[in-house]
């Protein structure tokens, strides 16, 4: 019952713009004509390339089609040439 109230507490001390889409919108922003192919590039800004909510991302992300993630430590990071090539492939064949 008490991190209930822990949960709150946390709510109530972010401001509003930093909760929900418009945390995911200032995480994800990326300009894809600056990357490099050897950019790691975090969940959001993944999400926010494919243009689809972070949740559909993660449950996109478990499909065994999709992009094998680069791992450092405990961090979990996607390569932009191995995901843009995933992208293309996905074009090609719808």
């Amino acid at each position: 019952m008490q991190s209930n109230h822990i949960r709150h507490a946390v709510r109530r001390a972010l401001p509003k713009s930093e909760m929900g889409p418009a945390r995911i919108a200032r995480l994800g922003a990326v300009d894809i004509a600056r990357l490099s192919d050897d950019a790691l590039l975090r969940n959001e800004q993944v999400a926010c390339i494919l243009n689809v909510p972070l949740s559909t991302f993660h449950l996109l992300r478990k499909r065994p089609g999709f992009v094998r993630p680069v791992r450092i430590g405990c961090r979990t990071r996607w390569r932009w040439a191995t995901l843009r090539a995933w992208i293309q492939e996905q074009e090609r064949s719808a």
